[in-house]
């Protein structure tokens, strides 16, 4: 699978020390990549890559939802259909880029693919102002970090594995940490979308949503932490919300032993035996952790 894509370079009009990266798992660290493709995983089934383009003028008169996925997970090394399912009845399962896909098909609604923070961001700043009212991100995390790539380890043999890719070595658009929302923040940074010289700050990510605008991190314990997800909430300036728990991944029955049907598959809190049909509705859940700015 490919390595954590950025979104494009990163620079600084006023040159601020950079951070130290943050290394959450060490053993899936990848270096800062540009991404010469057009934003967006191409090729992925049921979803659509993101429109190119700079800063938009004018007011947005309606809002929209965007659903997006981390675009960069899958099996490594690669297997076959009928090993996956094995690993499904095994419990050695976990879900990658297509079952996110699969989740967000499932409410009649197209995914956009995001490989990276980097990507994250170009899906917003290429939205009108005003008109993002809410975002929902179905992909990996930690309580301290949110990731949009790595690796499924097929060869887990004791439980699943799932290994992301994390900023390191100076990079900051691989993956939505402390250490991105620091380094973008600052004073005089931007950073800039591939084949687009528009210079883009967090002033344009901000006034891309609404006054109401939600952002849904539907990951793995993203709620736990709760001032990692208050600064994100102030990153934004947003309404936020977190899960203290795990987001459980339900595929549909598999009546075919060589092909792992993902149509249908749900998500639920904890466990799928408390899967819904819309996971748009989690946001209520009890396990779910609300983070308003704050100046």
């Amino acid at each position: 699978m490919p390595p954590g894509l950025s979104n494009g370079p990163i620079g600084t009009d006023l040159l601020p020390a950079p951070d130290p990266a943050l290394e959450t798992n060490p053993s899936s660290l990848q270096g800062f990549y540009l991404n010469p493709d057009p934003v967006g995983l191409q090729g992925t089934p049921g979803a659509i890559p993101l429109q190119q383009g700079g800063t938009k003028k004018g007011t947005a008169t309606t809002t929209r939802e965007l659903n997006i996925v981390g675009g960069g997970f899958d099996w490594d090394p690669p297997i076959t259909e009928a090993q996956e399912l094995s690993k499904l009845t095994s419990n050695l399962w976990s879900p990658g880029t297509k079952d996110f896909v699969a989740v967000v098909n499932g409410i009649s609604a197209n995914a956009i693919t995001a490989n990276s923070f980097g990507e994250f961001l170009g899906a917003i700043v290429t939205s009108r102002p005003g008109s993002i009212g809410r975002i929902n991100l179905l992909t990996h995390a930690n309580p301290d970090v949110i990731a949009f790539s790595g690796k499924i380890v097929s060869t887990a043999a004791i439980a699943a594995d799932v290994q992301m890719d994390v900023n390191a070595g100076g990079s900051t658009l691989v993956s939505l940490d402390t250490v991105s929302i620091q380094a973008i923040a600052a004073p005089g940074v931007f950073f800039q979308l591939p084949n687009n010289p528009t210079k883009f700050t967090i002033t344009d990510i901000r006034n891309r949503f609404a006054s109401d605008a939600l952002i849904v991190l539907l990951a793995c314990h993203s709620g736990l932490l709760s001032t990692f997800l208050q600064d994100i909430a102030n990153f934004f300036r947003v309404t936020v919300v977190g899960f203290t728990s795990v987001i459980a991944y339900c595929p549909p029955p598999q009546p075919n032993p060589n092909r792992f049907n993902r149509t249908g598959t749900r998500v639920g809190i904890g466990s799928c035996s408390n899967k819904v049909a819309d996971f748009r509705t989690l946001s209520t859940d009890p396990n779910a952790v609300k983070k308003v700015p704050q100046p």
